[in-house]
């Protein structure tokens, strides 16, 4: 399960993993033998890593692909939404108000939109 949270009401050895992206509310909590070893933390930067979901302003929900992508326009497939729409591309942080390119599965152009909520 990915993402998975520590620490949730204090306790390194639980994990919250959400179900079906942040959207449903619901989580799978785990509980571990021991807590994580603390060497193999790392903390993310928002400035330099991608969000692992991301709400549209349209109200599409779409989650981070990993791994390889085809590409698009010569940009990388970052995150996949229901219904065939994908987000390519950097996302465009220069404003108060985040922009991504989204295309539909049939569609030949990408469109700019905004990022009502992005999740890390």
């Amino acid at each position: 399960m990915d993402p998975c949270y520590q620490r949730i009401m204090g306790d390194e050895k639980q994990l919250a993993c959400p179900v079906d992206g942040p959207w449903s509310g619901k989580v799978v909590v785990l509980t571990i033998s021991q807590p994580l070893p603390q060497e193999t933390h790392k903390e993310a930067s928002r400035d330099a890593s991608l969000p692992w979901a991301l709400e549209l302003a349209g109200g599409q929900h779409c989650s981070l692909f990993t791994g390889a992508t085809a590409p698009v326009a010569g940009m990388r497939i970052n995150y996949g939404c229901p219904g065939g729409f994908i987000v390519v591309g950097d996302i465009d942080r220069s404003q108060p108000v985040w922009r991504v390119f989204f295309q539909s599965e049939k569609a030949s152009v990408l469109e700019q939109v905004d990022v009502a909520v992005a999740w890390f």
